[in-house]
């Protein structure tokens, strides 16, 4: 089932529906923080096979922890987005199939740099990764917002 909510962000997993309207701006800023730092906000009519696809995608052991979930529900049309924080949004356009999606999120999930504060995702960065991580620990007061 979807969960229906106004902002989520943190830990909130499964698939979220976001408010139609002006909201969707706030909900994304809000749902882009730490730990995910990414988010796959699909444009499906509601009961499709597409929304159904992506909320079994969304319960995925491996990809709840790299991406946060999200549909608008559209009534005609469909499309996908994933928004990383700092870099421009993704849009897929391959075949919606649940092997070429997983794959196009474990790839597109990893921004390829990227700056945490307060919220680590050791998950996504240390234990569910394909991939190879790098830390730079830095003190506090070195901290910088540029990447």
């Amino acid at each position: 089932a979807c969960v229906r909510l106004s902002h989520g962000g943190g830990e909130d997993f499964g698939l979220q529906v976001v408010p139609k309207g002006g909201e969707s701006g706030k909900w994304l800023e809000q749902n882009m923080m730490e730990p995910r730092h990414a988010v796959a906000l699909a444009l499906v009519p509601e009961g499709s096979k597409r929304h159904l696809l992506l909320q079994e995608l969304a319960e995925d052991d491996q990809l709840k922890h790299i991406l946060t979930f999200a549909v608008q529900f559209m009534r005609a049309g469909s499309g996908l987005i994933v928004h990383r924080y700092q870099y421009e949004p993704e849009r897929y356009t391959g075949k919606w199939t649940r092997t070429a999606l997983r794959a196009w999120f474990l790839v597109i999930g990893y921004p390829p740099v990227n700056r945490m504060r307060n919220n680590f995702a050791p998950m996504k960065y240390l234990t569910e990764n394909a991939f190879g991580t790098v830390l730079i620990v830095k003190p506090l007061s070195m901290q910088t917002e540029e990447l």
